[in-house]
């Protein structure tokens, strides 16, 4: 047996083994690295499609969430300026409402108060005597008027008092406070005209002008011109005074008819020009008037 050929056969043998088991190795390794190449590059593939879908989808939530937000911040806009445009109307309405109230209602205070200061203050009662001689011979005034336009300066403030309780809108008062104390203050001369007791002190008989007799004066003299609220004019009074007007004002005539210093009806109208004072105040609080008339009638 030749040994060295047996030996080289068996070299050549296990040479090409190895070699095939290397071949064998290195293909392995090959699929091995093309397995796991294929595997992450699908993994990669997913992984951005699955980026993509969310992406997608936040950006989807962020568009609907904006739009809400956009549509809520319209919403808000739209109440903002609507409410802008409601305040506007508003103060529209209460300047014009301010407008309408102003002049009627503060000359009505005025002139009973301008009235009754010249009666307290100007020696004017003696002008409500006709048995007296007049109160100054420069000053041209007579019984009949003195006490028939007096008559109707109580009538004309009852008329518009009652037309501003009745018709004057509560957005004009800008609190609760302010509409109470002018309420009050228009009960307080309504009071101090028709409330007993108290008893005035003085000399003579008391007299009253009940607040019913006071809301029938003001029901006779209410009218209207262009729909419009209005009062009797004085020329308008003196033609009705004679026929429908002369029983209602009956109780205002005996109250300033002849009075003197010192009777109890004196100080009973004292007190009505003290609530006139406060009523005065509060209109003009009521009506931001700074620039008000002044006005004395005679």
């Amino acid at each position: 047996m030749d040994w060295k050929q047996v030996f080289e056969s068996v070299a050549s043998t296990i040479g090409t083994a190895s070699v095939i088991v290397a071949a064998l190795a290195f293909v392995g390794k090959a699929a091995v690295k093309n397995f796991f190449q294929a595997g992450l590059e699908e993994l990669k593939a997913n992984l951005k499609k699955q980026n993509e879908l969310e992406l997608a989808k936040t950006k989807h939530q962020f568009e609907l969430a904006l739009a809400k937000e956009k549509e809520r911040a319209d919403i808000e806009k739209e109440t903002l300026l609507r409410s802008l445009d409601n305040e506007a109307t508003i103060n529209e309405r209460i300047r014009r409402e301010i407008l309408a109230w102003a002049n009627p209602i503060l000359n009505s205070v005025l002139d009973l108060k301008g009235r009754l200061t010249n009666i307290l203050e100007n020696k004017g009662y003696e002008a409500l005597d006709e048995s007296s001689a007049p109160p100054n011979p420069n000053w041209s005034i007579s019984y009949s008027y003195f006490v028939n336009s007096t008559m109707y300066l109580f009538g004309q403030y009852f008329c518009w008092v009652q037309m501003l309780q009745q018709e004057l809108s509560f957005e004009i008062f800008r609190s609760h406070e302010l509409k109470d104390r002018l309420f009050a203050s228009i009960r307080d001369v309504s009071d101090a005209l028709g409330n007993y007791p108290p008893e005035f002190d003085g000399a003579g008989n008391d007299t009253q002008v009940f607040r019913l007799q006071q809301r029938a004066i003001a029901d006779t003299l209410a009218s209207s011109r262009d729909t419009k609220r209005a009062c009797l004019g004085y020329a308008e009074f003196l033609s009705k005074y004679s026929a429908e007007l002369q029983s209602l004002c009956e109780p205002v005539k005996m109250l300033v008819d002849k009075v003197k210093p010192g009777e109890r009806r004196w100080n009973r109208l004292r007190a009505v020009h003290s609530a006139l004072l406060t009523l005065e105040k509060e209109c003009e609080a009521l009506l931001k008037l700074d620039d008000r008339p002044s006005t004395t009638p005679a």
